[in-house]
């Protein structure tokens, strides 16, 4: 490391040292060994400039002896050099005609950049070893994170692909089917939290999603459905059309649940604390659906004349969540509850749940 000392030339070395440029250049001779004393004469086609030197002092010296006008069969690197000695050569001049003051100014300069080029290495070392730690902080905190989730996480994840049909299989942990939407108006998800065998699984549009499946040697299709405002009339009818083309087992041979959000009251009397015109039109829809094809509201058979709502949960006053079943089902129904007395859901959703409970074999 440098101590920030400088070791100079003494003069006498110095001058000796550009004796033969200081001749070469004041005579314009390149082999030449000629004397210079106070009789040499400038050539008379020379221009003369002048450099300020020292402490308002002036030298002149001739353009044609600085190597400006230069001969055509000199190559590059002499020319580079010549510029290089002719750099050398004012510098010293410069420093020859300095008064004491403005050398031990030059001097302490030196040292001071120095000095200063040694701080910058220190302190962009330290910069990079304090960038490199922060960076294993960084990778471990990481590493911790992902850690902690892999331990949190219980259950597995299958992104259905839009209008595809899946047969996926055995699944031995807990599974979540989910769609897959670049848009928050979008996305629903089911969870089985038993092994189970996925049979079929279809999604569509990111509004709603179903799966086939074999739990306990007993076969159930669950479907998740939010049927937003934006939705056409014919929503409920493209489920089921997905279900005669796709899988109509699955409708017609396993317990059928479809749950989810469907932005509608179904009885202005009961479903809501005050009516609101923008459920009309699609009240009448949802409702002849349902007795089509023959599908049963579980929470209001079980509760014919009961109140309790879903939305919102700061403030409930319409029920626009639920759980069809087929009436042929019904007999499976063990329990449905909407626990708008349980506050732990508030930090889940807006929405109130609706909790069904089916027997078993």
């Amino acid at each position: 490391m440098a101590d920030g000392s400088v070791k100079e030339k003494s003069e006498d070395e110095r001058h000796d040292s550009l004796f033969p440029l200081l001749l070469r250049r004041s005579t314009g001779g390149e082999d030449e060994e000629k004397s210079v004393g106070a009789d040499t004469e400038t050539p008379r086609d020379a221009t003369t400039k002048t450099r300020s030197c020292g402490q308002g002092s002036r030298i002149a010296y001739p353009e044609t002896h600085l190597g400006k006008k230069v001969k055509a069969t000199k190559n590059e690197a002499e020319r580079e050099d010549e510029d290089d000695e002719e750099e050398e050569f004012m510098d010293y001049i410069d420093s020859f005609l300095e008064s004491d003051d403005e050398k031990e100014q030059r001097s302490l300069d030196q040292k001071n950049n120095i000095l200063e080029t040694r701080d910058e290495e220190e302190q962009r070392s330290m910069d990079h070893q304090s960038l490199s730690e922060s960076e294993d902080d960084q990778r471990e905190s990481e590493n911790e994170i992902i850690e902690e989730t892999e331990e949190e996480t219980f259950y597995d994840h299958e992104v259905l692909q839009d209008k595809t049909c899946l047969e996926l299989g055995y699944s031995q942990r807990p599974k979540i089917y989910k769609t897959y939407f670049d848009s928050r108006s979008r996305g629903v998800a089911i969870l089985v939290n038993k092994p189970h065998i996925c049979l079929k699984a279809y999604s569509e549009g990111g509004d709603f999603a179903w799966i086939y499946t074999e739990i306990d040697e007993e076969k159930y299709t669950f479907v998740s459905v939010y049927y937003h405002n934006m939705e056409k009339p014919e929503f409920m009818w493209r489920i089921l059309y997905s279900f005669l083309l796709h899988g109509p087992k699955a409708w017609t041979e396993s317990r059928l649940v479809i749950g989810g959000d469907f932005n509608t009251t179904l009885n202005s009397e009961l479903d809501l604390v005050d009516e609101n015109p923008g459920h009309e039109g699609r009240r009448k829809i949802l409702n002849k659906f349902l007795s089509i094809v023959n599908l049963a509201d579980v929470w209001r058979e079980k509760n014919k004349s009961g109140r309790k709502y879903t939305f919102s949960c700061n403030d409930p006053k319409s029920r626009l969540d639920y759980v069809f079943m087929l009436q042929k089902d019904l007999e499976n129904v063990k329990d449905c509850d909407i626990p708008v007395d349980q506050t732990k859901f508030r930090k889940l959703s807006d929405h109130y749940p609706v909790v069904l409970t089916l027997t078993t074999k």
